[in-house]
């Protein structure tokens, strides 16, 4: 093998190697994303379950923080009457490195079924 078929095979291989390495940075992003996505997932689902186990007259807006991986998740829940029902949304706000995010869920609790 000649100098020439070396040098290009070195090329080659550096061009694998950054492709690699760019694959490795979206995958390290999607990670992160999705680590924080799940934590503030579990908050809110947990702020709704809260309010279903809460008596009906005593659900009330509120708003939380709490720290998780490094990261502030701020937890603002809402509630709406309907009648013989409350609507009650729940909102995680957090920023990561990537920026501002948010995470909404919303459910439905009746008197009739939280006396």
């Amino acid at each position: 093998m000649g100098i020439v078929e070396t040098m290009f095979a070195i090329v080659i291989m550096a061009v694998a190697f950054l492709g690699m390495a760019g694959v490795q940075a979206v995958s390290s992003k999607a990670q992160t994303l999705g680590r924080n996505t799940d934590v503030a997932s579990s908050l809110v689902a947990q702020a709704l379950e809260q309010a279903h186990r809460t008596p009906f007259a005593s659900i009330v807006a509120g708003t939380t923080t709490t720290d998780a991986g490094g990261i502030r998740f701020n937890l603002a829940k809402t509630v709406s009457s309907l009648g013989t029902a409350k609507r009650i949304e729940a909102v995680a706000t957090w920023t990561d490195r990537f920026g501002a995010r948010t995470l909404k869920m919303a459910t439905i609790v009746s008197q009739v079924t939280n006396p």
